[in-house]
């Protein structure tokens, strides 16, 4: 990707003489390139690592799914609802599972 404007200005004005102006192009354009290629790779690992953990949470979800199937919700709780909505539900303190 080219250097807008704005960056060329900055670099310009940075430039401290000590090099030729062209190596000092050649290695700042390098410098970009690196940096815009390191990241590309980072935000491809990033996505990947979300896939990867929306699998991994299916997963899991598909097994507590069948935990608390498995679960004779012997101890359970009724969470009454304060507004009068009709929101109350009763709740298996071992698994979780909204009954």
């Amino acid at each position: 990707m080219p250097l807008s404007s704005q960056a060329l200005k900055v670099a310009i004005e940075s430039y401290d003489g000590e090099d030729d102006l062209a190596s000092y192009v050649v290695n700042l354009l390098e410098s970009v390139k690196d940096i815009e290629d390191k990241i590309k790779r980072n935000r491809l690992e990033l996505a990947k690592e979300q896939e990867s953990w929306k699998t991994a949470k299916k997963r899991f979800d598909n097994n507590l799914k069948i935990y608390q199937e498995q679960c004779e919700h012997l101890d359970t709780t009724y969470n009454g609802d304060p507004s009068g909505n009709g929101d109350s539900y009763i709740e298996c303190r071992i698994c979780g599972k909204k009954i």
